[in-house]
């Protein structure tokens, strides 16, 4: 039904109320002219103005009802030629895809007069189409995935066109969704890339007698197309922005990667295909001392020194040629000469295609961890030297107990004119000297823990004498100038021997063509003056030890480290560096001074400075007994011994004073032998290491039967070193092997004596 503008309307009323005020005129004018003039001609001609006004009124609102058509549709074309220009510049202005689809709903309803719109898109796959936004009634329908042929918008994108339905609840394609029943008026347009339909959009209204004309349909059309190109450069422009931002990403990730070889304290080096060198990183002409130009063009060979075999090349070549990773250890030469080990990874660098372009190799500098393998080495077979030295020494005193018991009981039966008691007597001296090299073996083996008493220096080295004779070649000379005085420092002898022992390897090593080394020891007087020039000590008397080799010297830089731990100047493989840091570690350990004074050409000085003592305390004093008239016993003794010569001494020894002997070879037969007679036997004299049961486990096992047995235990290692290996308690009875019989004797009657 036509409806006035309200512009119209109001013309149109004036007009009326013109036409009717002058016909009234017209009709008065008429009656009074009929009553006073009474011509009847005058009359007619005013009733036909009357008439004429008339039908001047109906032509113009015939005119006016025309003219207002032809306004309204302009007015409508208009509106509907500016809402697709502002939805064109809407959404070319759309950059997004996301955005761009939001404002193609609102676009489309605005266009159509519905609020009621949508928007499909195929899936990945292209298989289904999926609703991504919807507006309207469409905000509260359920919605599924739509394949080709299904509903309208199925049958869009199957037939590529607008599709349009005056009622969809009557439509017999509607979907089957009770919902969507109160859907009427609808239509769709597709939305393409290229012939290729991507997507459907589409319009619905839901009041009843709503139609769409063809002006409408044409420009859902128009709309469509436009939406398509909209939509194809949102996509292309978000294509766009997300291979920049992959790009940016991908530089950036180059640049750390870049950054990251650059600055790698690894060797990076990438050749092509036949091995030439194409890029070195900074660590590499760091370390090979080439620099980058000259690297560049080499092949990796420059570093060669021939000691890598050319069957260990050749399956390098193979194994990356193939594709696969190497991996393995060079022993290189720099630009300058020097050694240096490498540990390389050597891996195939493949391009899109996956063909093999270059090889990398990623090489770390490891000669410092093959010295320290190689002191490691050198450490771990100086400690199963040191093992196996204690080892001897504690079976050699086993030996030396049975020599020195033997020659005891020699002299003790000889009588004093026998030419015979002067041959027994020099049989327990060469023991005792045996003995003190079972120390000093202890002592290199470190198996005496520290044990300081007041000693005189001087014994020390005499002690040691022959030991070092020993240690160096038959081309270097010892040399002993001793203070003729006793020196008495407070020191542990065991590691003063072996400060002795490590500074004469160490000289011995420095005069690889034979020399002097002298030791010599003098009583000083460290004053105030002395202190402040070296910088070190505390004024008081010291003994000084002074040890000189005439070898080949070493440079001050060298001096500064000598005393630090695994620092050393010998080639690999010849030393641990450890010999002189334990030196200084003993005589600190003995609140002592080192210095090192070494000239290149002419040799080194070592000076040691230990306290000083004005005497040897009474009570340090050993007091052994000269006689033995009041160790005879009666009592039993069970001994248990597993060296046989051992075993047998002691045995004839006790017998010899009227002590009755149960002998067992093994822990478990005294253990046995203990439990058969344990109220006849006054006494248990234990081996600390034995077969099958230790000392230490039978005596706790003979606690248990007897908790008031009296034990003394014997050993070739010295009590402070069984007690730290957790073998005994420091309140044990304990005698150390090799002894006298004298002294095995009178510990016995110190052990029944006292419990």
């Amino acid at each position: 039904m036509f409806r006035f503008s309200l512009k119209t309307k109001a013309t149109l009323l004036l007009l009326l109320f013109v036409t009717i005020a002058l016909s009234a005129l017209l009709f008065l004018i008429a009656y009074l002219l009929v009553n006073r003039v009474r011509s009847i001609p005058l009359i007619f001609l005013l009733i036909f103005l009357s008439l004429l006004s008339l039908a001047m009124f109906w032509f113009m609102y015939r005119y006016l009802k025309r003219y207002e058509r032809a306004d309204v549709q302009l007015h409508r074309q208009n509106e509907y030629l500016q809402a697709l220009h502002e939805t064109t510049l809407g959404l070319i202005s759309r950059l997004d895809v996301a955005g761009l689809l939001q404002a193609l709903v609102i676009r489309a309803g605005s266009l159509l007069g519905t609020e009621h719109c949508y928007v499909y898109l195929k899936n990945s796959a292209g298989t289904e189409m999926e609703m991504v936004f919807q507006s309207g009634i469409y905000n509260y329908l359920d919605h599924y995935p739509i394949r080709r042929g299904e509903g309208i918008a199925g049958r869009i994108w199957n037939t590529g066109n607008l599709s349009h339905i005056d009622d969809y609840s009557t439509w017999e394609g509607r979907l089957p969704d009770a919902d969507r029943d109160v859907l009427r008026t609808m239509a769709g347009v597709p939305l393409k890339s290229g012939e290729d339909v991507v997507g459907v959009l589409g319009v619905a209204f839901v009041d009843e007698g709503i139609h769409l004309s063809n002006e409408q349909l044409e420009l859902l059309v128009q709309f469509g197309e436009l939406a398509s190109l909209a939509l194809e450069n949102a996509r292309l422009i978000d294509e766009s922005k997300r291979e920049l931002a992959e790009r940016i990403k991908a530089e950036e990730h180059l640049r750390k990667l870049s950054v990251a070889v650059e600055q790698n304290p690894a060797s990076i080096v990438i050749t092509d295909t036949s091995g030439v060198i194409e890029y070195v990183n900074p660590h590499y002409t760091e370390l090979t001392g080439y620099t980058f130009d000259e690297a560049v063009g080499q092949n990796p060979s420059v570093l060669k020194t021939g000691e890598t075999s050319n069957e260990e090349y050749k399956q390098l070549w193979e194994t990356i040629i193939a594709g696969g990773e190497w991996r393995g250890e060079f022993h290189n030469r720099k630009k300058d000469g020097e050694l240096y080990w490498e540990q390389a990874l050597i891996a195939p660098i493949r391009d899109n295609s996956y063909a093999i372009t270059h090889f990398i190799a990623i090489k770390e500098d490891i000669t410092e961890h093959k010295q320290l393998e190689g002191q490691l080495r050198q450490a771990q077979k100086m400690d199963a030297i040191g093992q196996l030295a204690g080892g001897i020494a504690h079976d050699f005193n086993n030996i030396l107990t049975a020599i020195v018991g033997y020659a005891s009981i020699m002299q003790l039966k000889l009588p004093g004119d026998s030419p015979l008691k002067k041959n027994a007597e020099q049989i327990a001296a060469t023991a005792e000297r045996g003995a003190r090299l079972t120390q000093s073996l202890l002592a290199f083996s470190r198996k005496q823990a520290s044990n300081p008493v007041v000693v005189d220096l001087n014994e020390i080295i005499n002690r040691v004498h022959q030991l070092l004779l020993r240690l160096i070649s038959e081309d270097i000379y010892l040399e002993i100038n001793l203070e003729k005085r006793g020196l008495p420092v407070l020191a542990d002898s065991g590691q003063l021997e072996q400060v002795l022992m490590n500074l004469s390897t160490n000289a011995r090593d420095a005069l690889p063509h034979g020399g002097p080394i002298v030791i010599t020891t003098e009583a000083v007087t460290l004053d105030t003056d002395f202190v402040l020039a070296r910088g070190f000590g505390q004024p008081g008397r010291y003994a000084l030890l002074t040890f000189t080799d005439s070898g080949e010297g070493m440079e001050p830089e060298i001096v500064k480290h000598i005393f630090e731990p695994f620092y050393t100047t010998k080639e690999l493989g010849k030393g641990t560096g450890l010999g002189l840091s334990i030196v200084y570690g003993v005589i600190k350990k003995h609140n002592g001074y080192i210095l090192c004074h070494s000239t290149i050409g002419i040799g080194t000085i070592f000076q040691i400075y230990l306290p000083l003592l004005d005497s040897v305390p009474a009570g340090r004093e050993e007091k052994v007994p000269e006689k033995v008239e009041d160790v005879h016993g009666g009592d039993y003794i069970l001994l248990a011994e597993d060296n046989e010569a051992t075993r047998e001494l002691i045995k004839n020894i006790l017998e010899e004073f009227n002590y009755s002997v149960i002998v067992a070879v093994d822990g478990e037969e005294a253990l046995e032998r203990f439990r058969e007679q344990t109220k006849r036997i006054s006494m248990v004299i234990l081996d600390v290491i034995m077969p099958k049961m230790n000392g230490r486990d039978v005596y706790n096992e003979m606690k248990h039967i007897d908790s008031n047995v009296r034990i003394l235990f014997c050993s070739g290692y010295t009590k402070d070193v069984v007690v730290s290996q957790g073998g005994l308690d420091e309140e044990m009875n304990y005698l150390a092997k090799p002894f006298t019989p004298k002294e095995l004797l009178m510990k016995i009657r110190e052990v029944l004596d006292n419990g």
